[in-house]
């Protein structure tokens, strides 16, 4: 997790530290660091339904880059509104 978060410039934070099952997290918070796991998930890519989640999140990373997030408002919280555990529809073709 460390290699990964020194990739992206961020740090790895605890979730649940105390735990027999420890948690940790490293999350991007800038359009570099963005464009770092974006390239990163490009290449090495996501086999499961998390594929799907990246490609929406490969959408709203655009609006973010182009500076149109907030014209584009509403497509987005669709986006969001759909994502992780509310996803209902999948696409596998990523698989072939």
């Amino acid at each position: 997790m460390s290699a990964i978060a020194r990739l992206l410039g961020v740090s790895v934070t605890s979730i649940q530290a105390n735990t027999n099952y420890p948690q940790y997290r490293v999350r991007t918070g800038s359009l570099v660091s963005n464009a770092a796991i974006r390239t990163y998930l490009t290449h090495y890519s996501l086999m499961s339904s998390k594929r799907c989640d990246f490609n929406d999140w490969c959408t709203v990373q655009d609006y973010l880059a182009r500076g149109t997030q907030m014209s584009n408002k509403e497509h987005i919280l669709m986006i969001k509104a759909r994502m992780n555990s509310k996803r209902t529809e999948f696409n596998w073709d990523h698989l072939s």
